[in-house]
Order: structure tokens, then sequence, then C-alpha cells
């Protein structure tokens, strides 16, 4: 939802459910500096965090995304 409301489209696209899923697996992801290079680059890079496909790479808490969110205000 945050990458949506930061470029106005949605991080995984496709023409149906299934090519949803399949970009979710396998496309890269496109960078929300791509879409608006206005937004700074810590909110790009917490954004990126939190769409890491390895759930270890991801944000454990919503603690942590929290005090980055902040940090970055």
């Amino acid at each position: 939802i945050l990458y949506e409301l930061l470029t106005g489209t949605r991080a995984f696209q496709g023409a149906n459910t299934f090519a949803v899923l399949h970009a979710v697996l396998h496309d890269p992801i496109v960078p929300v500096k791509t879409h608006n290079p206005a937004i700074p680059d810590d909110v790009d890079a917490i954004v990126r965090k939190a769409l890491e496909r390895p759930i270890a790479d991801r944000y454990q808490t919503m603690e942590r995304l929290a005090m980055d969110v902040r940090a970055a205000m």
C-alpha cells in the first residue's frame, strides 16, 4: 500500500491474478524514485526493504519499520 500511495501504481502488475503472482515472485521491484524522483532516498530504502523477497531481509517488526519511518520524516 505504501508503494502505491507514493507512486500511484501498484508494485507488481499483470493482466490477471497469475501474471501478478508471477511478477511478485520474479520481477524486479521498480524503485519508487523511478516513478517520483522527489521521494527521498531513505523513503525509497524503506519501501525496498519492506518489499524484499527473502523474509529475513524484510522488517521483522512493525516497531522497526515505524522507527525508520520516523527517522525519515
